[in-house]
């Protein structure tokens, strides 16, 4: 496992589009995560989130609640990502 240093986390995020860097869990969170398409490189959006720490997050066609323990748990950046066009949108 990579080391861990001072870097966003999901549980930080209000909303807004955000990319996957990496899950500071072990093999069960991972594969928790994995199961609902959130691996390193995903972009998800952060849809909501209450005042006890859960977030509503969108994976590409499906929305998920997460605690915040979870989300503690996962590195994100929230820069823009370009996204490629397609050809029929130029």
């Amino acid at each position: 496992m990579p080391e861990r240093t001072e870097k966003m986390t999901l549980s930080s995020v209000a909303s807004g589009e955000v990319v996957l860097k990496a899950i500071w869990g072990g093999r069960d969170l991972k594969a928790r995560l994995y199961s609902f398409g959130l691996t390193p490189g995903s972009r998800f959006s952060v849809l909501c989130r209450d005042g006890c720490g859960r977030l509503v997050i969108r994976v590409r066609d499906s929305v998920f609640a997460l605690g915040s323990g979870m989300a503690e748990k996962m590195e994100v950046d929230q820069t823009p990502v370009p996204r490629p066009k397609c050809s029929d949108c130029q």
